[in-house]
């Protein structure tokens, strides 16, 4: 019959086929018995031939084109006669106590994968989600364990909204550490703290390998840098350092239309003023001079957009410097609070560290600026290192089609293997 030949092709080994069955619409059951002439007793290792018992157990295995197919097995019970007791044989491919084979439980992952939701790999199957769950999970427990992660030479890190809190609790945050080298997903760390992402990061080996790590503008993502990688350099993001004054131009902006329709220069406003077109920009100068104050944040804005074009780190460390200097005279005080900043995070936005000897020749003992601001010693700077978080926020991306996919997550594990495996980590 067409289904005995099948059945060869499709049964595990040391298993021999006795009948053929239909079962179900279109489904197959195999009847089988195992052919083995003796087994190991799994409690004192001992040969066994001595069969006092068999017993019938029904398995389900692949599906054989959406046709359901179940094994129905004649175990037998050997006992043991060193250690008097017995024991079911084994059968390959089947773990013990489980009730479906390995098979199956491969092409239920590969369907999770495959298919948009897991609803549909549960009709599909016709199986509970609670097996769908421990498969898949399973799974990608497993494959994170099997690759070894040592830290790379450049990294990112970046926190996104994870999920709320029950009650009055706040939001839930998850930190991304992002290999910038490799392109992919290192570790996620449930919370945003330095002791969060130390506790996350744990198994993974030589962070003295690590030489630039980019960041936002977050003090406990700067203070574990500096506790957890000893020869790595900071590196502030350029998108955060250049949307500082954003906040104030809106406010100001907001104050400055009185409800009269100027959408077209809201976009000007925020739009670098190399991008404007010559036909704007007499516009946009005339409507600024009626706005002191807010001319004046624009301006600013436009003097940290500059910053970041030049070439030369001797420019612009001068640069930064006749920056911050005007600020402090500065009547507003959402530019002086810029200021403020800009100084905090200065060897960052311009990338020099003091501790990585790589980066610092014999002759320099002390952190003193050398003309333009610069440490003496150092030849380190954003155009050396040319990176950002741009990568780190494309996977924030990525990981919002995963929530958006899965109609949200309440396990962060769960969460956590599903963003490893969809960025590569």
């Amino acid at each position: 019959m067409p289904e005995d030949i099948v059945a060869q092709h499709h049964l595990l080994p040391e298993m021999k086929l006795l009948e053929t069955r239909r079962a179900g619409s279109g489904g197959l059951e195999f009847v089988v018995e195992m052919t083995s002439k003796y087994e190991v007793c799994p409690r004192c290792a001992t040969r066994s031939s001595s069969v006092y018992d068999r017993r019938w157990v029904t398995i389900r295995d692949e599906p054989i084109r959406r046709g359901e197919v179940r094994l129905r097995i004649l175990k037998r019970r050997f006992s043991c006669g060193p250690c008097g007791r017995p024991f079911t044989e084994p059968v390959s491919g089947i773990i013990k106590g489980k009730r479906t084979t390995e098979r199956y439980a491969r092409a239920v992952q590969q369907a999770c994968e495959e298919y948009v939701d897991l609803k549909t790999v549960r009709q599909r199957f016709r199986c509970s989600g609670g097996y769908l769950y421990s498969v898949l999970y399973r799974h990608l427990e497993l494959k994170q364990r099997a690759m070894r992660k040592g830290w790379p030479e450049r990294v990112g890190l970046d926190e996104h909204f994870f999920k709320r809190g029950k009650g009055f609790e706040k939001r839930q945050f998850v930190t991304m550490v992002v290999d910038q080298t490799g392109g992919r997903l290192l570790e996620v760390a449930e919370g945003r703290t330095g002791s969060d992402v130390e506790h996350a990061v744990r198994r993974l080996t030589n962070p003295e390998n690590v030489r630039w790590v980019s960041i936002d503008l977050c003090d406990p993502y700067k203070r574990f840098v500096q506790d957890y990688f000893p020869n790595a350099s900071i590196v502030a993001d350029k998108f955060h350092v250049l949307r500082l004054p954003s906040a104030a131009l809106m406010k100001y902006r907001k104050q400055a239309e009185r409800g009269r329709n100027t959408a077209y220069l809201r976009n000007l406003l925020h739009k670098p003023g190399y991008q404007v077109l010559d036909y704007w920009k007499p516009r946009l100068r005339d409507w600024l001079k009626q706005h002191p104050v807010l001319e004046e944040v624009y301006w600013a804005k436009e003097r940290l957009s500059r910053f970041y074009r030049i070439r030369s780190v001797t420019q612009a460390a001068k640069e930064l410097t006749r920056l911050t200097d005007s600020l402090c005279l500065s009547p507003v005080p959402e530019l002086r609070t810029l200021r403020t900043t800009l100084k905090k995070w200065r060897s960052a936005i311009l990338n020099r560290s003091g501790r990585s000897p790589v980066y610092w020749t014999e002759s320099a003992e002390v952190d003193e600026p050398a003309e333009g601001g610069c440490p003496q010693g150092t030849r380190v700077n954003y155009w050396t290192s040319r990176q950002t978080n741009a990568r780190v926020e494309g996977f924030n991306n990525k990981a919002k089609l995963v929530k958006r996919r899965a109609y949200g997550y309440i396990s962060f594990r769960n969460y956590r293997l599903r963003l490893l495996n969809a960025c590569g980590g």
